[in-house]
């Protein structure tokens, strides 16, 4: 038995799920970005999942920052993904008929907890959504419902952005924005984002790709 690299975050050995996954390998570096791509029905999203601990694998073993997550009660879990986590998926996932900021707030609502104020003005700023605060999110469109998703996302500075396919129902200028707003975040907080797309145009800004068509693995 190998063991664990301290520079990876996540680390997934031997992973099967649901006929889906089949002996899959792969780890992330602290600190980059890593592109997970590959035609639909791949399993992108099933990857994506299991690391974000919303899916449990068949059998396997997953790593977290050195931990093996079978040991991980699911109060502990649940306390990672609201605070260490931040998950932006294809569809949203936003409250509608409430304002943007309300949406934005919600990991905050669940918690009880406080808030870095000056961090969200950051955000907000950087995301260019001072404007979208206090709209309906049922009034927006798709590029700005995906910018308060983001933003939502990442106000608890989580140590990991999964982001599901966050290119996929906008057009070519919005896609080229999302992707600028990623890295910049990424930068910004030294965080590690796990991207699942289809969309080549994502490559631009990954340290690394898992291309699991045929498990190939590429360093830029």
């Amino acid at each position: 038995m190998f063991g664990i690299d301290d520079k990876n975050i996540i680390e997934l050995r031997d992973i099967n799920y649901k006929g889906i996954l089949k002996g899959m390998d792969c780890s992330v570096k602290r600190g980059t970005i890593t592109g997970l791509v590959g035609k639909s029905g791949v399993g992108k999203t099933t990857l994506i999942n299991i690391m974000a601990l919303l899916n449990k694998p068949d059998s396997g073993t997953y790593y977290l920052d050195g931990k093996e997550t079978a040991t991980l009660s699911g109060k502990r879990k649940a306390y990672i993904r609201n605070h260490e986590f931040g998950y932006i998926n294809q569809s949203y996932s936003l409250i509608e008929h409430m304002s943007g900021e309300d949406n934005i707030m919600v990991p905050f609502y669940i918690d009880g907890k406080g808030h870095d104020g000056e961090w969200i003005y950051t955000v907000t700023e950087l995301l260019g959504i001072k404007g979208l605060l206090e709209k309906d999110v049922s009034l927006m469109s798709g590029g700005e419902r995906q910018r308060i998703a983001i933003a939502r996302a990442v106000v608890k500075k989580p140590k990991i952005i999964f982001a599901d396919e966050p290119s996929s129902s906008l057009d070519r200028e919005n896609k080229d924005e999302v992707i600028s707003i990623l890295k910049g975040l990424q930068k910004e907080m030294d965080s590690t984002v796990v991207i699942a797309t289809h969309d080549e145009c994502i490559m631009d800004i990954c340290d690394k790709i898992i291309d699991m068509n045929d498990k190939q693995i590429k360093f830029f």
